[in-house]
């Protein structure tokens, strides 16, 4: 029977998602029980965080080959005890406070198809003789970085074609929105009104797609389309407003805007769709999803309070 029955770590939430941010402070405890005694050289906690990238590319004599590369972003070590020290069979806890960096650009928490970017806590225990016991559990970082595009006033555009088929006319839709930064969790409203004077019947509809690029070599963009949704039929010769919301997962990944590694883009298009064989007005709208506390609104409630 191993000395170490159990060693673990665990963490307090410091707000309703779970994350953490520059300069956030983490606490907790690791958790340590025995069924024997031991000598203990070193307790340690360490937070870190990684980039890691993929890309398969093709070798001359080896065929198809898969290429990882590693990054660390930081690492802050807190030592609970270091000379040696006896502890008895039991449970044990040991308590820590660590801080994350606030004066460095960290990228925020993400996992993708061709690299991730990972935050982690790792428990380390030394005894002289022994292996050393790890125990590692990921956090969530969100940036509280904000990018240079991100615009909290409303944005309006609009877009007609020309119908060329039976009696012509003319498509178009004006759509609307708040801003165009939001934050995971919140929702996102769309008005768009269509004008029809054409003879055909057409449709509104909506796409948000999250695009990633990749700075590894070889591995291709990847587009994922998020939420789609439509309105109802617009006959010829008429006016008609629709509204969506479009709901945001709390687990909705943040903008990559200043990556070296990956970056990542919300699109938000608005789109007509005419009944017959003619191009379809389309309006795009740059999203970009950013920290809670970073919204204009918050920091100055937070501020006030």
């Amino acid at each position: 029977m191993p000395s170490v029955a159990k060693f673990s770590l665990s963490f307090d939430k410091i707000n309703d998602f779970g994350t953490f941010s520059e300069g956030d402070t983490i606490r907790g405890k690791i958790s340590l029980r025995l069924h024997r005694a031991i000598k203990v050289l070193s307790l340690s906690v360490k937070a870190k965080g990684d980039v890691t990238t993929k890309w398969t590319g093709r070798d001359e004599q080896q065929g198809e080959v898969t290429h990882t590369k590693h990054y660390r972003l930081f690492k802050k070590k807190q030592f609970l005890k270091l000379k040696e020290t006896a502890l008895f069979p039991g449970s044990h806890s040991f308590s820590f406070n660590i801080q994350i960096l606030f004066d460095k650009y960290l990228p925020s928490s993400f996992s993708g198809e061709h690299a991730s970017i990972q935050y982690q806590l790792e428990a380390k225990l030394c005894r002289r003789t022994k292996k050393a016991c790890t125990f590692q559990k990921a956090f969530t970082f969100w940036s509280k970085s904000v990018p240079q595009s991100a615009l909290f006033v409303p944005q309006t555009a609009s877009t007609k074609a020309e119908i060329t088929t039976y009696k012509g006319g003319y498509v178009e839709i004006e759509a609307w929105l708040e801003r165009n930064t939001f934050a995971p969790g919140e929702t996102v409203k769309v008005v768009a009104k269509i004008t029809n004077t054409s003879n055909h019947i057409v449709k509104a509809g909506y796409e948000l797609t999250l695009n990633v690029d990749y700075s590894a070599r070889s591995s291709p963009s990847q587009s994922t389309t998020l939420q789609t949704g439509s309105g109802r039929l617009v006959r010829p010769q008429s006016e008609h407003e629709e509204e969506w919301r479009i709901c945001l997962s709390p687990e909705t990944p943040l903008t990559l805007h200043d990556c070296k590694w990956i970056k990542s883009q919300y699109n938000l298009q608005v789109a007509l769709q005419v009944l017959v064989h003619e191009a379809a007005p389309k309006i795009n709208f740059p999203l970009f999803i950013i920290a809670l506390e970073s919204l204009p609104h918050r920091a100055e409630s937070a501020h006030q309070a």
